[in-house]
C-alpha cells in the first residue's frame, strides 16, 4: 500500500491528467521531486511544467516556450536526417 505522501503526488497527477506511463512511473517514487529528479523524459517534465505553471505570467510562459525550443534543436538534426531520407525515396 502506498504511504499518504506517494498517494499525494500520484493523485495530484491524476488530477492533471497526466498519462498513465508517467503516473505508474511516478509510483516508482516516494515524492513527485524524486521522480523529476531521475526522470530522463523532458516531455514528460515540459508536460508537468505547462500544467503547473502560473500561464498568465508571460516570464514563466516565455521560459518554458524557450525550454520548449531548446529540446527542438537538439533533435532538429534528426529531424533534417529523416526529411532528406525521405525525399530520396
Amino acid at each position: 500500500m502506498e504511504n499518504t505522501q506517494t498517494s499525494t503526488h500520484i493523485a495530484d497527477l491524476e488530477k492533471l491528467n497526466a498519462c498513465s506511463e508517467a503516473v505508474a512511473y511516478a509510483r516508482g517514487f516516494s515524492t513527485l521531486q524524486d521522480a523529476w529528479n531521475a526522470c530522463e523524459r523532458g516531455d514528460w517534465m515540459l508536460w508537468l511544467v505547462g500544467h503547473t505553471m502560473n500561464r498568465r505570467d508571460e516570464k514563466e510562459l516565455r521560459q518554458l516556450i524557450g525550454a520548449k525550443a531548446a529540446c527542438a534543436r537538439l533533435v532538429f538534426h534528426l529531424m533534417k536526417e529523416a526529411l532528406q531520407k525521405k525525399d530520396k525515396v
